[in-house]
This record gives structure tokens, sequence and C-alpha cells, in this order.
């Protein structure tokens, strides 16, 4: 027995073989056990020593209840015991209004208390309704929003896809458009190498021509020379 046992009410130990030496610890004890009510000891060989310690030990304790049946202790340390028990139990029975009052205090503090807790339960309960209906108006939101979320980032995705398709169109009306006209350049330079091939050969030619027409010349020139040689004489 300890004073860790103090909410200890009833501690049967008959026949358990306890001692004087045990017994007198279990009588050392019994001031530490206030809610110690009955200690049941019968036929253990106490002796003498146990029944003068238990008898102390009643005398601080609230046990109401001995029995020392076939224990080897004394008479006059069992009768003491007794005594002692029934001091202890008139003064339970008086101290019963008492405790009927105290506990009824108690029980209305506890009432009180749970009161209060209920009070705050209820409180808590409205709160965790209204917080449950904010959760649940910020999750309709939330819904509404990723529905919303999701329609533009699918018109996004389309005209995206739309602007897509009119730059690779572009692109394309841009890569023909280059095409044609690095054919048209071509067909340009064709065009002005075959111009510049025709002027050369004009120019050649009237090169010849020139040259035909001063070679001309002079033979018609030298022609000239003799006839007027011939026709000289003719004239004197």
């Amino acid at each position: 027995l300890s004073a860790e046992a103090s909410s200890l009410q009833v501690l049967n130990l008959n026949e358990n073989g306890i001692g004087n030496e045990g017994g007198a610890a279990l009588g050392r004890a019994l001031p530490s056990s206030p809610g110690l009510r009955r200690l049941g000891l019968k036929s253990n060989p106490l002796g003498g020593g146990a029944g003068e310690a238990l008898a102390a030990g009643l005398e601080g304790s609230s046990v109401l209840a001995l029995s020392l049946e076939n224990s080897a202790v004394p008479y006059s340390c069992v009768e003491a015991a007794e005594r002692l028990v029934l001091a202890n139990r008139k003064r339970w029975e008086e101290g019963r209004p008492q405790r009927s009052e105290s506990r009824r205090r108690a029980l209305e503090t506890t009432s009180e208390e749970l009161n209060r807790v209920r009070a705050q339960l209820a409180w808590e309960r409205a709160e965790l309704t209204a917080t449950e209906a904010q959760l649940e108006e910020a999750a309709a939101q939330l819904y509404s929003l990723r529905g919303e979320i999701h329609s533009r980032e699918e018109e996004d995705e389309a005209r995206l896809a739309a602007c897509q398709e009119s730059t690779r169109q572009a692109e394309l009306s841009a890569r023909e458009e280059a095409e044609k006209l690095a054919k048209d350049r071509k067909m340009w330079h064709e065009t002005l190498n075959m111009k510049e091939a025709s002027l050369l050969m004009a120019e050649k030619a009237a090169a010849r021509a020139r040259d035909r027409m001063k070679r001309a010349n002079c033979s018609t020139k030298v022609e000239v020379r003799s006839v007027v040689a011939e026709v000289e004489p003719l004239r004197e």
C-alpha cells in the first residue's frame, strides 16, 4: 500500500500469509490512504507488533470496516482497532450531511460546468455549421471559377490554333511569292543577258558595216581620181 493508492476503497488481503512485518508496514501506510474504507486481514499470522501498528494507523485513517479474525493479533489491539473503526464510522455518519452538501455543490458546479460546456459546444457547432456553409459556398465558387478558366483556356487554345494556321498560311504565301519573285528575277536576268548579247551582235554588225562603207568610200575615191585623170587631158 502506498500514497499512489489513495483512491483505493476496498483492500482484501485475507489468507495472504501476511506476517508481523508486513502487517506493521500496512499499518504505517493507512494514514496515507484516505480513500480506503474496507480492509480485510483475517487468517493472516500478523502478531502483536502488526496489531499495534494497525491500531496506530487506524487512528488517522478513514477505514470503516476491518476484519482481523484468526490473525494472531492480541485482543487489546483488536479492541482498540474496533474502537477506532467505530469512531471513524461515527465521524463518517456525522459528516454525511456535510458530504451530501459538498456533493450537491459539486454536482451543481459540475452541472453548471456541463451547461457551460454544452453552450460552448452549441456555439462551436453553430460556428462549424457556418464555416461548413462558407466552405460549401467557396467550393461552389471555386468550381465555377474552374469552369470559367477551362472555357477561357479552350477559347485561347482555339485562338492560338487559328493564329498558328493564319501564320502558316501567311508563311506559305510569302514562300510562294518569294519563289515567284525569284523566277521573275531569273527571267529578267535571262532577258537582259539576251538583249545585251543582241546589242553586242548589233554593235559588231554595225562596226563591220562601217568598215565596209569605209573601204567602199576609199575605192570610190580612187575610181573618181582615175576618171578625173582620164578626163583632164581631153579638156585641153
